[in-house]
């Protein structure tokens, strides 16, 4: 006859097996880990659904779009369904902190080359996954063109153009964008197509961990995630992101030059808002 200490013994042992054995199996996803790949695409898709909320989308934005002044370029751009809107893509605009994007892509591609290694100090007391997280999280300017000079701003073009992301001049006294050339690298960045899968991790990592938070997330649910970029100068407001919402992820791009830069970061917000219930909403 088994001792009530025997018996002990074997209810933690198959305590301890069934909790291992669930983790193992059964045990969603950790959160930290949603943006390591891609959401998976629907294998159906209901074309009609889809066709009615790519024309709820375009009526909603266009109507939006009819209130503002000032010079816009919007890309939404969903990453699991056939939904997309475009205005103004191929427009140029100048990038303000948009082009340190570009700068961070060309900075792992050097990592990933051996070129450079994230301890070397490019300036004293600054190295380069310091800067890189300055540039990127606060948009310190010094640290973003430290990575640019020691990159080589004709070879930062140069990587990009080779990608096949047209639409970022960089090697000039004024960088310049275009929405479309935004879209492009985050979708890049988002695939994990940027440079190499775990060099695109850590770049999403940068951009979910971005503390000027003032436009697309805004008015977004808390829980919600937003891997962005934002830019600013004189009468420049951008903001570029990936956002991961429940049921989808989408690329929203928000491109402004207005004579009220103040109204526009706040108009970046409300539209933001309007598109994530607008994607996150059943099929009409």
């Amino acid at each position: 006859m088994a001792t009530p200490y025997f018996l002990v013994v074997i209810v933690l042992a198959t305590l301890t097996f069934w909790v291992y054995f669930e983790t193992l199996f059964f045990s969603p996803p950790k959160a930290q880990d949603f943006y390591t790949a891609p959401r998976k695409k629907p294998i159906l898709v209901n074309q009609k659904k889809e066709t009615d909320k790519q024309n709820q989308l375009s009526s909603l934005i266009n109507f939006e779009l009819s209130k503002l002044e000032g010079h816009y370029a919007i890309i939404i751009k969903d990453l699991s369904r056939p939904l997309e809107y475009k205005k103004n893509e191929n427009d140029i605009f100048t990038s303000a902190s948009i082009y340190k994007l570009a700068v961070m892509y060309k900075i792992f591609d050097m990592l990933e080359k051996k070129q450079l290694q994230e301890t070397d100090e490019i300036q004293p007391s600054l190295t380069v996954a310091n800067a890189l997280s300055l540039s990127i999280t606060v948009s310190d300017n010094n640290s973003a063109l430290a990575l640019a000079q020691t990159a080589g701003w004709e070879k930062i073009d140069s990587l990009i153009k080779s990608e096949q992301i047209s639409g970022f001049s960089l090697n000039q006294e004024t960088p310049t964008i275009t929405a479309k050339a935004v879209s492009t690298l985050l979708e890049k960045i988002y695939n994990n197509k940027a440079v190499s899968p775990d060099a695109s991790i850590k770049m999403k990592q940068l951009l979910l961990a971005q503390k000027v938070n003032d436009r697309i997330p805004k008015y977004l649910p808390s829980e919600t995630k937003v891997a962005h970029k934002t830019g600013e100068l004189d009468f420049i407001r951008h903001d570029a992101g990936i956002v991961y919402g429940k049921k989808s992820d989408y690329i929203f791009i928000f491109l402004s030059e207005t004579p009220a830069p103040s109204d526009a970061t706040e108009n970046i917000a409300n539209l933001s808002k309007k598109i994530f219930d607008a994607l996150e909403s059943p099929s009409p």
